[in-house]
């Protein structure tokens, strides 16, 4: 999958990311990639819905600080 962004193949990104999280919804890898394809597609709907999933799943992600003011994302805590 990792290829995949170094190669620009976006699309493929999102279909493989998709498969990953079918089998793992909490895979943290697979969501980040999946913000990152989202956002590199301009769909800014998408990757903040999966920054959301993503933070949800591990609150301090590093995706954080980088997107979360772009796509307007509250970060929520575990406790909620």
């Amino acid at each position: 999958a990792r290829s995949d962004i170094k190669q620009r193949h976006f699309n493929h990104l999102v279909v493989r990311c998709r498969l990953l999280l079918r089998a793992d919804p909490k895979n943290e890898e697979a969501w980040a990639m999946l913000v990152e394809a989202y956002w590199a597609l301009g769909n800014k709907t998408l990757a903040k819905q999966s920054l959301e999933s993503l933070l949800r799943i591990h609150p301090e992600h590093s995706l954080k600080n980088s997107l979360s003011e772009k796509l307007n994302v509250k970060s929520q805590s575990k406790e909620e």
